[in-house]
């Protein structure tokens, strides 16, 4: 037989698909196809978004950090060349040992310098203050806003921290009390010619708004959450654009990444949640321009085509997932009707028919299905109405072939008993052939003796006849015996009956003397009361009682001397119905004595006739002994090949007996094997 294997050249590592519904991989496979190039375009295209975005603000950071970076040096390259102009001015180094001139003088040159930076403050924004800190710690400014040079403690720190070193120009931020920060420009003046050496002139220093300061980056914007900020070497926040100054950076990692920034060179670094574009703003100067731009930002856009990919993808995974349905169920609820059919199918119900009139390939499995199922109905109908018809035949195959064995098994014992028979027949004819001539001999005694018997049986008849008449007369006297002890029993009866009769009528007279004691008692009761009046009442009463307990005495007697007699009498009945039976017995005997003889007689007339015939057939008989005595011959011929032929029957029916048992076991199995197949066929409905 050809057997197939469903799905045996499908690989290995596909066979789970196997165990999955049908409708399921139909779903999966839908929206894995419409779902899987949509994901993998939309992920490209978000990756290559994110990455070209990414890369155009980092490039427009740097151009813009790099343009900003010239833009504030410039500015700041103003105050330095200001500062070097101050450097160079006769006016400022006029002001050298100040001390040692006169007040008018000191004035006069105090003056000068003071319209100097006036001159030179008109020309300048956001400036707070233009100054000199001369020897002495004597600052000598023009100031916009009062109270800056007032402060001696801002001015001595100023000085302390610039007094030493190279005369170079030195940037700084401070908070001022009340004021706010200030972006602080110092530079120490030294005397011309002197190339450091000698006493310096003084500290120059310029105070500049931070806020005002701030409006170099304030309206420049790189994207929402970003920041832009100067910050110096050390981490400390000159000044940004969200109002943070002179603070302390938390980002160490931007503060390590910055030591190594070159003048002129715009670095561009991914740090935690940021990337941070920095520039140096000058070759002395350790102050950097950085821009932060959130990660958030960044992806903002890239988000928006993701949010709206997913979008896209939800509504396609929706629309997917209805369309795989409608197809999946056109293609699984066929094959779910289809499979149900075929498992009531394999359970027997034959009767079963799918309809689908649709022209796919389910709609010619299912009529495949029906034309097998309407195969197999007619197959199974058939073979059906065959095993009923082998299960009739094996049933009666079984039981001939039994009654074939058991008279097969019988003939065989008949044909063996019958051999037997033959071969004792065969030597009984023998001996029978020896006892004839001793049979003819008795019935010659057998002739003689006959007479003898008859004369035997006439003097019999007639002693039975005189026994009859005797046995009638026996009978008669039975009969009568009979009648009287009848008549006893009742006598009998009766008499138990006035014995009762008295016994009752003794209760009556016990009850009396007990009622007279009664009375006695009452009236002895009554005796006493009356004192010595009641005493021969009394006395009467006492003799009453005496005569009452005799009497009370003497009916108990009597009662037992009653009782006594019933027993007697009732021994007596049982004793003379025992004779009645024995009586009745007898009568029977000699009702049945006296019909044995009658039966006797008539055998005896029989038996005589039968004598007679006796006589006549032993004469016959002597007549015939010498014909038996040649058909005795032939008999004992006959019987010797019976027994012969008897011999070959029986082991020819042995024979027989053995291929009967062995069809017999042949129908047992047969009937066996038909109605398993009945019962096979008989699970399918048809």
């Amino acid at each position: 037989m050809n057997k197939k294997k469903a799905g045996s050249k499908s690989k290995k590592g596909f066979s789970f698909l196997r165990n999955t519904r049908i409708k399921t991989r139909l779903i999966a496979g839908f929206l894995i196809l419409s779902l899987l190039p949509l994901v993998a375009a939309g992920f490209f295209s978000y990756k290559a978004s994110s990455q070209a975005i990414t890369s155009k603000i980092d490039n427009s950071n740097q151009q813009l950090i790099g343009q900003l970076s010239i833009n504030i040096q410039n500015v700041l390259s103003e105050y330095e060349k200001m500062s070097m102009e101050f450097q160079m001015s006769k006016e400022i180094h006029d002001l050298n040992y100040l001390e040692n001139r006169d007040t008018l003088d000191q004035q006069v040159k105090i003056n000068a310098v003071q319209s100097l930076f006036r001159k030179k403050a008109s020309s300048l924004k956001n400036l707070w203050s233009l100054g000199i800190i001369l020897y002495g710690k004597k600052a000598v400014s023009y100031d916009t806003v009062s109270g800056l040079t007032s402060n001696q403690e801002f001015i001595d720190k100023l000085y302390d921290s610039n007094i030493e070193g190279d005369a170079l120009p030195k940037w700084s931020i401070l908070t001022l009390p009340d004021k706010g920060n200030a972006i602080v420009l110092t530079r120490k003046i030294i005397p011309e010619g002197s190339s450091g050496s000698g006493r310096p002139v003084g500290v120059f220093y310029t105070l500049i708004n931070e806020e005002g300061f701030r409006e170099v980056i304030k309206n420049i914007d790189l994207g929402e959450g970003s920041d832009l900020f100067i910050i110096s070497k050390d981490g400390l926040i000159v000044t940004s654009t969200s109002g943070v100054s002179n603070t302390q950076y938390d980002n160490n990692k931007l503060i390590e990444s910055m030591q190594n920034l070159e003048y002129s060179e715009v670095k561009v670094e991914s740090i935690d949640d940021s990337i941070y574009t920095a520039s140096r703003l000058g070759k002395l100067l350790d102050w950097y321009i950085v821009g932060r731009v959130p990660y958030s930002y960044l992806n903002r856009e890239s988000t928006t085509i993701l949010t709206q990919i997913l979008f896209i993808a939800l509504c396609c995974f929706i629309l997917s997932l209805i369309f795989s349905i409608i197809i999946a169920g056109g293609v699984s609820k066929p094959l779910n009707n289809l499979a149900k059919c075929m498992r009531e199918a394999s359970e027997g119900n034959l009767t079963l028919s799918i309809t689908d009139s649709h022209k796919d390939e389910i709609g010619q499995l299912v009529d495949s299905f029906n034309h097998m199922v309407s195969n197999i109905r007619l197959l199974v109908m058939t073979v059906g109405e065959s095993a009923r018809q082998v299960l009739a035949s094996s049933s009666k195959l079984a039981t001939l072939s039994d009654n074939s064995y058991a008279f097969s098994e019988t003939i065989s014992k008949t044909i063996q008993e019958i051999a037997q028979g033959a071969a004792l027949q065969a030597a009984d004819v023998s001996e029978g052939m020896q006892c004839m001539s001793k049979l003819s001999e008795g019935i010659q005694t057998v002739g003689h003796e006959t007479a003898n018997v008859l004369s035997v049986v006439k003097a019999t008849k007639q002693l039975s006849e005189s026994t009859l008449s005797k046995v009638s007369d026996l009978e008669e006297k039975a009969l009568s015996t009979y009648d009287v002890n009848k008549k006893i029993v009742e006598d009998m009866n009766n008499l138990n009956a006035k014995m009762k009769e008295i016994k009752t009528i003794i209760n009556v007279i016990k009850n009396i003397a007990e009622q007279t004691n009664l009375l006695s008692l009452n009236a002895s009761i009554e005796a006493a009361r009356a004192g010595s009046a009641g005493l021969g009442f009394a006395v009467v009463a006492e003799e009453i009682r005496k005569l009452s307990d005799k009497t009370s005495e003497a009916p108990q007697m009597i009662s037992e001397i009653i009782n006594q007699i019933l027993k007697e009498t009732e021994a007596t009945t049982e004793a003379t119905l025992n004779a009645g039976e024995i009586i009745g017995e007898q009568l029977k005997a000699a009702e049945d004595t006296k019909a044995a003889f009658k039966t006797i007689l008539s055998s005896m007339d029989d038996v005589s006739q039968q004598i007679d015939n006796m006589e006549l057939s032993v004469r016959n008989i002597i007549d015939s002994e010498a014909k038996t005595l040649k058909i005795f011959e032939n008999v004992s011929l006959v019987s010797q090949q019976t027994a012969g032929t008897s011999q070959e029957v029986a082991a020819s029916s042995e024979e027989q007996m053995a291929g009967s048992e062995e069809l017999n076991k042949f129908a047992k199995e047969l009937n066996e094997m038909s109605i398993k197949l009945h019962e096979a066929v008989s699970r399918f409905i048809v």
